[in-house]
C-alpha cells in the first residue's frame, strides 16, 4: 500500500510491525485480517463493555448532532450528567472531577493538583508501576518504560512495591510481608523529608506489568502512613477501574479510599477517548477559593461526556461489574488448573477477569518456558488473541463475556499449551524483548 509506512506504531521498533489489521469487531471478538478471535485482551484492557455496543454508538452519535463541542469556559448539561453519574459509583467521599483525554493526562493533571493542594513538590510511586508516556506520568512510572523520559524531572522518587512470587524475602505470612515494605517506605519518606511530599500514586493492583496484587494490610498501612505524614494517596485506577476486577474500582477490595482517583480506558472503553481525575471533598473546596491551574482545548469534551454517561448506564443494565467478580472466580480456577497441569507455569494471579499466567525463570535467569510473542501466535491462529510482555501472558476479556464463552477460549488455551508441553511440540525459547502491554 502506498501509505503503509507512514504511521508510527508505539513501543516496537518500525520494521517490527507486522502489519496486521482488525477489519471487524463485535461484542467479545475481533476479525484479525479476516479471522474470528476472542479479544481476549479487550484491546489495551479498556473496552470493558464489548465491541459495537448500539448503546453508546447512538449516544455519541446524537451528541455529535446535537452539539459536538464547546469551550472550557462555558458549561452543558451532558457535561455536569457526566460528573454526577462518575462520583455516584463511588463513595460519597468524592465531589469533584476533572475530565481529561487520557490515562496519562489524568495523571498529569493529579500530579499538578497534588503540588497545588499541598504546596509541596516530591512525588512518591512505586517501581514495576506504569502510569503513562507523557512526562510527567513517565516519570511516574517506574518500569522501563519511563526511560524515554529520562533524566528524569526533579522530585520523583521510587519505592518498592511488595511482589509476592518475586520476593527474595521469606516471610511467613502477608501482614509480615506488608510490615517489611511499610517499614522500607516509611524510612525512605523520612529520609526524602516528610515535609516536602505531595503524594504517594499507586496502581492498587500492577496492571500492565503483570496483575500483581498487593500482600494483605499492605494498602491499609499506605493509607495509615499518608494520613501519619499528611500525604496524599493517589490511586491510578487507569486500567483496574471500571468493573474489570470485580468491584467499580480496585481500591473498594480494601478498607482504604484514596485522595486522589485517577482513571480512563474502561469509563467509556475508548469509545471516544476520554479520563478523569476524581478528588475527594477537601481538595475539591480548597478550589473553590484557589485558582485551578489546569486546562486544555478539549477539556470535557461533550462526546467523552456522553459516552461517559451511556458507558455507565451499560454497567448497570448488564450487571457487569456482577459478572465480572463471578466468572473472575471461575477464571481463576480454571487458570489455577491449568498451572498444575503445566509445570512452566509459574503463577496465576487474578481479581475479576483480570489474570495474568507468568511463566517460570529457570536457575539460571533465562525463561524456560515458550517466547510469549510466539505463544501469542500460536493462540491467535486458534482464535484467541491476547497481549503479553516478558514472560507473562494477560487474560482481561470485555466483561461482558458468558460462562460459555470464557470456557470456550480458555479450552482454546489449554489445547495449545498442551501441544506445547505434552505432546513433544518443542517451544521457543527466545526471551521476548518487546516492552509493549
Amino acid at each position: 500500500m502506498e501509505n503503509a509506512n507512514s504511521l508510527f506504531h508505539p513501543w516496537m521498533k518500525q520494521n517490527d510491525f507486522q502489519g496486521k489489521k482488525i477489519t471487524d469487531a463485535d461484542g467479545i471478538y475481533i476479525w484479525i485480517d479476516g479471522k474470528k478471535c476472542f479479544d481476549m485482551a479487550s484491546q489495551s484492557i479498556n473496552v470493558n463493555i464489548g465491541h459495537r455496543n448500539s448503546e453508546v454508538i447512538r449516544a455519541i452519535q446524537e451528541q455529535c448532532e446535537k452539539l459536538p463541542y464547546i469551550y472550557s469556559g462555558f458549561s452543558n448539561p451532558i457535561m455536569d450528567e457526566a460528573a454526577r453519574d462518575v462520583l455516584g459509583v463511588l463513595p460519597n467521599i468524592y465531589k469533584k472531577v476533572y475530565f481529561t483525554n487520557s490515562g496519562s493526562e489524568a495523571n498529569e493533571n493529579a500530579i499538578k493538583l497534588a503540588r497545588m493542594y499541598t504546596g509541596k513538590q516530591k512525588i512518591f510511586s512505586s517501581y514495576n508501576s506504569y502510569h503513562g508516556s507523557t512526562i510527567g506520568a513517565g516519570n511516574l512510572t517506574g518500569d522501563q518504560r519511563r526511560l524515554a523520559c529520562e533524566p528524569g524531572q526533579v522530585g520523583f522518587i521510587k519505592f518498592n512495591f511488595p511482589d509476592k512470587y518475586h520476593s527474595k524475602g521469606q516471610f511467613r505470612s502477608d501482614k509480615e510481608m506488608s510490615n517489611f515494605y511499610l517499614d522500607l517506605l516509611r524510612e525512605q519518606i523520612i529520609d526524602e523529608g516528610q515535609n516536602n511530599i505531595a503524594a504517594i500514586f499507586l496502581e492498587p493492583i500492577i496492571g500492565g506489568n503483570g496483575v500483581i496484587i498487593p500482600p494483605d494490610n499492605y494498602l491499609e498501612g499506605i493509607r495509615e502512613i499518608c494520613n501519619e505524614f499528611k500525604i496524599l494517596m493517589v490511586c491510578d485506577e487507569v486500567m483496574t477501574g471500571w468493573g474489570r476486577t470485580g468491584k467499580w474500582f480496585a481500591f473498594e477490595h480494601w478498607d482504604i479510599k484514596p485522595d486522589i482517583i485517577t482513571t480512563s480506558k474502561g469509563m467509556t472503553s475508548s469509545y471516544v477517548a476520554f479520563g478523569v481525575v476524581v478528588v475527594n471533598e477537601h481538595i475539591a473546596k480548597y478550589f473553590d477559593n484557589h485558582v485551578l491551574m489546569c486546562g486544555s482545548t478539549n477539556y470535557a469534551h461533550l462526546l467523552g461526556c456522553a459516552a461517559t454517561v451511556a458507558s455507565i448506564k451499560v454497567y448497570k443494565k448488564l450487571n457487569l461489574i456482577e459478572n465480572s467478580e463471578l466468572l473472575g472466580k471461575l477464571l481463576n480456577v480454571e487458570l489455577n488448573k491449568m498451572k498444575s497441569k503445566y509445570h512452566s507455569i509459574g503463577d496465576i494471579r487474578c481479581k475479576g477477569l483480570f489474570a495474568a499466567i507468568e511463566f517460570k525463570d529457570n536457575v539460571m535467569g533465562k525463561r524456560d518456558s515458550v517466547n510469549i510473542a510466539y505463544l501469542i501466535n500460536l493462540l491467535e491462529e486458534k482464535g484467541f488473541w491476547t497481549l503479553g510482555r516478558r514472560n507473562i501472558l494477560m487474560i482481561a476479556p470485555p466483561l461482558i463475556i458468558n460462562r460459555e464463552q470464557l470456557l470456550e477460549s480458555l479450552n482454546i488455551l489449554d489445547s495449545v499449551l498442551e501441544d506445547l508441553y505434552m505432546k513433544g511440540s518443542k517451544p521457543k525459547l527466545a526471551v521476548d524483548e518487546s516492552i509493549r502491554a
